[in-house]
């Protein structure tokens, strides 16, 4: 198994000496006698522990080692045990895999492009250890005027013991561990007295995005590809698996009839009615855009056709503005889906070729724009993907060019002066 060790020696001297990992706040939350939802860190991060009589089977590690320390000490106080038998990613976000080195002892299972995802991790490791010295900095100057004993100081105490012990984590000891148990399309865990399955669920949120299912327990952990306050997005994708998404939840809602209890990566639970909202959203968009189109539809008919008023599961997030933009966006990038994207083309050609191929790309797609669309939102989300697999300076040179596709973008600057600013 490949481990790449990350060590860097710049911490500030108020970080050496001992950890505060003792200090993380940790929501412990019981779905039932087995099974544990765990929710840490400074990303609001679910962990999930299934006990059953194989062993301890732990969903995603957070984001450092001394975040899942602390979680397998609430673990063992909460469940009276320390058998870990496995651990499961459900994709390769390093705040999902971060501490998957602090449980030795167990078998890591993830989708084969979980370990491949994994290697763009040590790349990023020095940008978000400055990040996490900065937050801790502005924690710190907030606590100093507060009553030591007051909620607001006491919080604040939690987030600054978790920002310092990720930074010197990912300073100090990080070692990505990535999966030595690795599956293609479906993989069933027999532990005994409960079965876990787990499920490739096609590009969404990321390549190696895996759902798990606990039937016996009605659970199912869906990583980052769903979220309690957002709904499904498509604007911002690459090569879409819409089907498959919908082949796996309806073999999963349709299988269990007492599915309960729905799990994200990040932030509130769910329940089965949030998970069939989210389905059908996506059936009702997938299926029924490119229908419009074929029928002769214009973008503005086809946008009028499908109001987010129009799907009353969703009522509750009417009056969000983000919300609202992020569903007029999916229809628009449905019916553009037969036309290439400028942002991704540019990628790939920055990725084969460099930065001079993509601007004699970007200078031959202006000239004749028919095929093409432009989003600026793309040209983010592209860059991000870059930059998270270490492709830092193809990710520099794709927001050069987003700068001048949109001259008076502040978010591109922005995320422009950023990446040179870390480098």
């Amino acid at each position: 198994m490949h481990r790449a060790v990350v060590a860097l020696t710049f911490l500030p001297a108020f970080l050496h000496g001992a950890t505060r990992a003792a200090e993380i706040p940790i929501e412990a939350v019981r779905l039932s006698d087995e099974v544990l939802v765990l929710r840490s860190g400074p990303m609001d991060n679910n962990a999930v522990v299934v006990a059953t009589s194989a062993g301890l089977v732990v969903v995603d590690t957070d984001l450092s080692p001394g975040i899942a320390e602390r979680l397998r000490e609430v673990i063992e106080e909460q469940l009276g045990r320390s058998d870990y038998a496995c651990v499961i990613n459900t994709h390769h976000h390093v705040d999902h895999v971060g501490g998957n080195q602090a449980f030795p002892e167990a078998e890591i299972v993830g989708h084969e492009s979980c370990a491949e995802g994994m290697r763009g991790i040590a790349a990023t490791l020095p940008a978000t250890v400055a990040y996490f010295l900065q937050s801790a900095g502005q924690i710190r100057s907030q606590l100093e005027p507060l009553d030591p004993e007051s909620e607001r100081a006491r919080e604040l105490a939690g987030k600054l013991a978790t920002m310092e012990t990720v930074a010197r984590d990912f300073a100090e000891r990080m070692r990505v561990t990535p999966p030595a148990r690795t599956f293609a399309d479906r993989l069933s865990l027999d532990m005994g007295d409960t079965t876990v399955e787990l499920y490739r669920f096609g590009h969404a949120h990321e390549v190696s995005d895996t759902l798990v299912h606990v039937p016996e327990d009605g659970v199912l952990m869906v990583g980052d590809v769903y979220d309690a306050g957002f709904i499904p997005y498509f604007f911002q994708g690459r090569d879409w698996e819409a089907d498959r998404w919908l082949e796996v939840l309806d073999e999963i809602l349709d299988g269990d009839p007492d599915l309960a209890h729905v799990v994200p990566g990040h932030g509130a639970l769910m329940s089965r009615e949030d998970l069939v909202a989210r389905r059908d959203y996506i059936r009702a968009l997938w299926e029924g855009v490119p229908k419009d189109r074929e029928a002769g539809l214009s973008l503005p008919e086809t946008l009028a056709r499908h109001p987010f008023s129009g799907f009353p599961a969703f009522a509750h997030l009417l009056a969000s503005d983000e919300v609202q933009k992020v569903h007029r966006n999916n229809v628009r990038y449905l019916w553009n889906r037969d036309i290439k994207s400028v942002a991704y083309t540019l990628e790939e050609v920055l990725l084969a070729s460099g930065e001079q191929a993509a601007l004699e790309k970007l200078a031959g797609i202006s000239s004749d724009e028919s095929g093409f669309y432009s989003e600026e939102l793309e040209f983010l989300d592209s860059a991000r993907f870059l930059e998270g697999r270490g492709a830092r300076l193809e990710a520099a040179a794709l927001l050069r060019l987003a700068a001048g596709v949109y001259p008076d973008s502040a978010k591109i600057r922005e995320a422009l002066r950023g990446l040179e600013s870390s480098e």
